[in-house]
């Protein structure tokens, strides 16, 4: 039932996908050298384990008149936060905490908070932040916010600012695509 002209909404609904992760990694003092030769993935483990836990949302709402309405993506915004036995893994950032489910092995053991925000301002126009806290330091490790703009099928623009507290800097990012035509790209 929610419209508002001025920030494009005609409706909205709400999905929410929570999901978890858990994995436990012993390391019994071998070397790589002394395993087979194709086990690159034992050489990161170490005494590591871990839970990860978050909640994926997504609002969609309409666009369009008539006919030509459809339903697109208008926010999403993700939140996980990760918490671990060990923090003293060789394969971590000293301020990063990450859990990756796909290969947990190489994940990395500071407790965290990581926030994943987008907001699809129109269909050709993207508001993009993240923010990765960690929780042992109480500080914020890394941050960015950007802007994604495509202004026609041809070009599209993008504009970011990170903050990385490792490299005790700020980088700006500005990257421009241009299509030259069905097999290019600029």
């Amino acid at each position: 039932e929610a419209q508002n002209r001025l920030l494009d909404i005609d409706g909205l609904r709400h999905s929410i996908s929570p999901e978890a992760g858990f994995f436990v990694a012993g390391d019994n003092d071998v070397t790589s050298a002394d395993q087979y030769p194709l086990t690159e993935v034992e050489e990161h483990m170490t005494d590591l384990s871990g839970v990860s836990f978050g909640v994926r949302q997504l609002w969609e709402t309409k666009r369009g008149e008539g006919a030509s309405q459809r339903n697109v993506k208008w926010m999403r915004l993700d939140v996980t936060a990760g918490f671990f036995s060990d923090n003293d893994s060789p394969f971590q950032s000293t301020s990063d905490g990450r859990y990756f489910a796909s290969r947990p092995e190489y994940s990395f053991g500071d407790d965290y908070i990581f926030v994943d925000y987008e907001w699809y301002v129109s269909d050709s126009t993207t508001l993009m932040a993240d923010l990765s806290y960690d929780i042992d330091a109480s500080d914020i490790g890394r941050a960015s916010v950007g802007l994604y703009m495509e202004r026609s099928p041809r070009l599209s623009y993008f504009a970011g600012l990170r903050s990385v507290k490792d490299l005790s800097t700020a980088i700006g990012t500005f990257a421009i695509r241009y299509k030259i035509n069905r097999k290019y790209s600029i």
